[in-house]
């Protein structure tokens, strides 16, 4: 799986800069005069370039494909259990979750607080 939808990545890519370019070409390479209706051989350049961008999304499109349906037999969680989104609720507003985040913040104020001294003498010997 992972060789196929590397190719058609690459495929697409290539796709995508071959249809880039036969847009642009026309006005790259001076071959339509600026400020006059598009020539025949500008309309078939864009034309085509076009058909070949849409290609190249429409291969970026299958690859995103793949990939997705290929996670999904592998065991990859598409979206979040509804379960495991309730369990979550429910540990954020536990009582200990709070008390926990509290002697954080206060371990955190305390050490802010004691490197602070320290760090205004090293900026005031740099003076």
């Amino acid at each position: 799986m992972k060789l196929r939808a590397t190719m058609t990545s690459a495929w697409a890519l290539l796709t995508g800069l071959a249809g880039g370019w036969l847009i642009l070409s026309p006005w790259a390479l001076a071959e339509q005069p600026t400020g006059q209706a598009l020539t025949p051989a500008t309309q078939s350049a864009v034309f085509t370039g076009l058909g070949l961008v849409v290609l190249a999304v429409i291969g970026l499109v299958a690859v995103f494909v793949e990939v997705v349906s290929g996670l999904r037999p592998a065991g990859a969680p598409v979206h979040a259990p509804r379960a495991a989104v309730a369990r979550a609720g429910q540990a954020a507003e536990a009582p200990e979750f709070e008390t926990t985040l509290v002697a954080l913040a206060q371990a955190l104020v305390a050490d802010l607080a004691s490197s602070r001294p320290a760090d205004d003498a090293h900026v005031r010997s740099e003076r």
